[in-house]
């Protein structure tokens, strides 16, 4: 399927984040306790914040788990 294009340096930046975001934002999703993920950003910000969001969603593909609200 054709997921989009992503500008090569939003693209690099979001690659440089993502294994923080593994490391830090994942385990507290997977945890089961309830947790609000705000994802949020300016400019070059807004740009990994959209892509931290269809990660996130691409990841937990059948919908985050239950105690994640958004």
């Amino acid at each position: 399927t054709d997921a989009g294009q992503v500008h090569n340096g939003f693209y690099w930046a979001f690659s440089s984040a993502l294994p923080l975001i593994k490391e830090h934002a994942l385990p507290v999703i997977k945890s089961g306790k309830p947790c609000r993920v705000i994802v949020t950003g300016h400019s070059l910000g807004g740009a990994l914040a959209t892509l931290t969001t269809a990660f996130l969603m691409t990841h937990f593909a059948s919908g985050l788990p239950d105690n994640v609200s958004q």
